[in-house]
């Protein structure tokens, strides 16, 4: 087997979607096959005139056991050859079973050396290795952080084997991949698919990492996009307008700077809804790669859509970006009325003062819609406090209680809070549709994972709906930010899958959705002493970015495309414009729609 075949074996059982984005810094190119075309973009795809794969760096093909080789040197060389899909053929050159073929993703590991435990006798030979266990690319492709301090413990066993005249093999090979931080840089690309959000209104990306390969990119992904979303997405109704069966005719080719994809023919039966969904897909994930034009066919035809249009662009389809949304912040000023961005106060009574909503926040709405906002807040009397949620100008009080959690919406018109109803009352996460009248039916959600031990102090939903942020915070952890999933079925919602983002920043103070893939986190790093904003992905891979702010910020508002804001601990609110913070006026609690 060739270590290009190993790679597709690997990649079928990952059963990857990926569109290329570097993970690393350099090329890679893998022994006997040919680099990828990729670059960087806002959200993935393959620059036009980019032929350097990146997502690596350059490295010397691994080498199979040497003559007399050690117990020990037989583990690491075969940890070493197995953190690269590529070389699985020379991994199992110092296996007992010569079929291994790793079945459980990859278990990524810190870059630090671990030394094992060496148990030798006589002709077998035992050795223990306890690594600094960072999480793990799935079988999906998708990467999940463990807690800290998390560990991966596994016992080798190596014997002496008749087969190779009495050489050390391993006997018993994890059904994983191991491999470190920095081996995933250099094996392994990342990027963003696009799914359909739950009523199919707007896209949904999910990073995927894939093993290194010599298949050209945008044919790579486009194959692998014709696979459903991954499980734990389809749970929250993420789909894919792509039918099932669907293939791909021939590679992606481009003529004169237009991409074209020829796909099979279980695509003409699609609606037009459904072909037009397909398209945004389609050229979401595969933006960047070619000159911008995308040309769609099935069996050597343009597939028609609602635009009538053959040649498409990322323009196309605007409707369906999930960072294009009408937003404009709001915040509660020092009068306790609600005010927007230009600090003019909104009509109604949040306006007026007859309902001093604490954090106001607004539905956010898609960019190509209409209609009358609506409106959630926390009015706090005494020791109580009030839910009300409605239209813009007439909130109604619609729950009561000891605390709510700021509200948080999607933009399907569902709003979300953490209640508590009594002083000794366990918290409800609890989501309503909300109708242009503003009148609600709330749920509880199930929350089975982070249980009575967890005090949830904030819960943000992603605007596409399918996912949450937390701030939780217990005895042990502090107050730490944990993601999770939605899931939906027939009797009713839960929230599940959560784990750690950013866990070196604690205590968290605040968090909101930047973007579909961010988050932007008012917390404090390791050794310092006050808290600071941060970007950090949604799936916890990259190391968080610090963002320049005021030195007093106490709570934070962000939204794709738009300028960050601040309240302050002097009761002002600021908006960062043109590399310059300027001040709105006095207030408190700023926030985008969402």
């Amino acid at each position: 087997m060739t270590e290009c075949s190993d790679v597709r074996g690997v990649r079928r059982q990952f059963g990857i979607r990926l569109a290329f984005v570097a993970a690393g810094a350099a090329a890679v190119m893998l022994a006997g096959c040919t680099t990828i075309p990729t670059g960087g973009g806002v959200h993935a795809g393959a620059p036009k005139g980019n032929s350097n794969p990146g997502g690596g760096q350059a490295h010397a093909p691994a080498l199979g056991p040497l003559p007399g080789a050690s117990p020990d040197q037989i583990v690491n060389g075969f940890r070493l050859a197995s953190a690269d899909a590529g070389q699985l053929s020379v991994a199992r050159e110092f296996l007992v079973d010569p079929n291994w073929l790793p079945q459980q993703g990859v278990h990524v590991i810190d870059d630090s050396n671990t030394s094992p435990s060496y148990i030798p006798s006589g002709n077998d030979a035992k050795l223990h290795y306890i690594d600094a266990w960072e999480g793990t690319i799935g079988t999906d492709g998708t990467f999940q952080p463990e807690k800290p301090g998390t560990k991966a413990d596994y016992t080798y066993e190596v014997v002496k084997n008749t087969k190779t005249k009495g050489e050390w093999r391993i006997v018993n090979p994890p059904p994983y991949m191991t491999a470190t931080v920095s081996g995933i840089n250099d094996f392994y690309k990342s990027g963003y698919l696009y799914y359909l959000s739950p009523r199919n209104q707007l896209l949904v990306p999910v990073r995927v990492f894939l093993p290194q390969t010599g298949t050209d990119a945008a044919t790579e992904l486009t194959t692998q996009l014709l696979q459903p979303p991954p499980r734990w997405l389809a749970a929250a109704g993420v789909t894919s307008a792509i039918p099932s069966g669907t293939t791909l005719i021939g590679n992606v080719a481009e003529v004169n700077d237009v991409v074209i994809v020829n796909l099979s023919s279980e695509v003409a039966s699609l609606s037009a809804a459904e072909r037009d969904a397909l398209s945004a897909q389609l050229i979401y994930t595969l933006q960047g790669y070619g000159g911008g034009g995308f040309r769609i066919e099935v069996a050597g035809q343009p597939l028609s859509n609602s635009k009538g249009v053959t040649v498409q662009t990322l323009k196309t389809w605007s409707a369906y970006d999930p960072d294009s949304l009408k937003v404009d912040f709001f915040y509660t000023g020092a009068d306790q009325r609600t005010r927007d961005s230009s600090g003019v106060t909104v009509p109604g009574d949040a306006g007026t003062g007859a309902v001093k909503l604490a954090v106001p926040v607004v539905a956010p709405r898609l960019a190509n819609t209409t209609g009358s906002d609506l409106i959630a807040g926390v009015e706090t009397n005494g020791s109580s406090q009030a839910l009300y949620v409605g239209p813009l100008a007439q909130p109604k009080r619609v729950d009561f209680g000891i605390s709510f959690t700021t509200p948080s919406w999607d933009v399907f018109g569902d709003v979300w809070t953490v209640r508590q109803e009594t002083a000794t009352s366990a918290q409800e996460v609890r989501v309503s549709a909300v109708t242009p009248a503003g009148t609600t039916k709330f749920e509880t959600v199930a929350n089975n994972e982070l249980g009575p031990s967890n005090l949830i102090e904030s819960l943000k939903v992603a605007r596409d709906g399918t996912r949450v942020a937390v701030i939780a915070r217990s005895t042990a952890a502090g107050a730490q930010l944990l993601v999770g999933h939605v899931v939906k079925t027939a009797s009713g919602e839960s929230i599940e899958g959560f784990y750690p983002v950013a866990p070196g920043l604690v205590p968290v103070g605040d968090v909101v959705w930047a973007s579909a893939t961010t988050l932007d986190v008012l917390a404090t790093a390791a050794g310092a002493t006050s808290p600071t904003v941060w970007s950090v992905d949604v799936d916890g891979w990259q190391q968080p970015s610090h963002v320049t702010a005021p030195l007093d910020v106490v709570s934070i508002a962000a939204a794709p495309n738009e300028p960050l804001v601040v309240g302050t601990k002097s009761h002002e609110i600021q908006v960062s414009r043109d590399d310059f913070w300027q001040v709105v006026g006095a207030g408190a609690d700023p926030s985008y729609p969402g």
